[in-house]
């Protein structure tokens, strides 16, 4: 007995799954040498898959054996690992009420980009988009700039004379530093400014515990304590391309946005670039 069974052990490799917020309709845990192995991934509920990676032998196959979401093996020749995950779809931008947007290549929908003419173009989001609390969250911005102006406002949650803050990113002046704010109801707040330029970017704010960083693509630029600091709410929209609900020195953004990404859970520097690079950072 020990014999045929070390024999048909010799005869398969291994199939190990390592997946997160996915399932694998192909449950097998071994596939016979030789033999073709096909694998269906699909995302859990309320899920988007966002990294697949398959290897074989230890050689990553990905590009030829994986195409939206199946792994297609026409003779497995070493044991397979199928390593994939999902996350929440965060991209929120298709949600947003535009105001202003002319419909054209520079002022509108554009390629699955949202193109802002820096004169009036904006768009605007639910007051409650930003109710945080003290608990966990992500801000994730794909942007770029169209030209390193005065200064340009991405996103502003605010009333118009400013004392109703809670979450805002700007360029501020002609040398292209972006600027960070966060705001807390005890009277603090997250202020910082970073070099930046015309480029695509990917900008996020994370929040895991106490601790909040501040992203430029891969990059953490700032990491702050805040302990238990509650995130003031607004009752204005969060707004895209302009201050908020202010009239005046509205500092509109001209660039395009890619994705405007909100989560009320601490996404890894990982899952943050592996969204920018679906949206073309690199």
């Amino acid at each position: 007995n020990i014999s045929i069974i070390a024999v048909a052990r010799e005869n398969v490799w291994a199939v190990t799954n390592n997946l997160i917020n996915v399932t694998n309709a192909n449950t097998a845990k071994s596939v016979t040498k030789g033999a073709s192995y096909t694998a269906v991934l699909t995302a859990d509920g309320g899920y988007e898959l966002y990294s697949v990676t398959v290897t074989m032998g230890g050689t990553d196959i990905t590009a030829t054996v994986y195409s939206d979401g199946i792994v297609s093996i026409a003779e497995v020749t070493g044991n397979v690992v199928i390593t994939a995950s999902a996350i929440v779809d965060i991209n929120i931008l298709p949600e947003a009420t535009l105001y202003n947007f002319d419909n054209t290549a520079t002022s509108g929908w554009n390629d699955n980009e949202l193109v802002f003419d820096g004169v009036d173009d904006y768009a605007t989001l639910p007051a409650d988009t930003f109710d945080f609390g003290s608990g966990d969250f992500t801000v994730q911005l794909v942007c770029d700039f169209a030209a390193l102006g005065v200064g340009e406002v991405v996103l502003a949650q605010s009333n118009a004379n400013h004392t109703d803050s809670t979450i805002q990113l700007f360029r501020l002046t002609a040398e292209g530093n972006i600027v960070y704010h966060v705001y807390f109801t005890d009277g603090t707040k997250i202020d910082k400014y970073f070099a930046c330029d015309t480029n695509l970017h990917s900008f996020a704010f994370v929040r895991s515990g106490s601790s909040i960083k501040l992203y430029r693509d891969k990059d953490v630029l700032w990491t702050q304590d805040v302990g238990t600091s509650v995130v003031k709410t607004s009752t204005s929209p969060v707004t895209l391309g302009k201050w908020g609900d202010a009239t005046t020195n509205s500092m509109q953004f001209g660039g395009a946005i890619k994705c405007f990404g909100v989560t009320k859970f601490a996404m890894t520097v990982e899952q943050l670039m592996e969204i920018a690079r679906n949206y073309g950072v690199e």
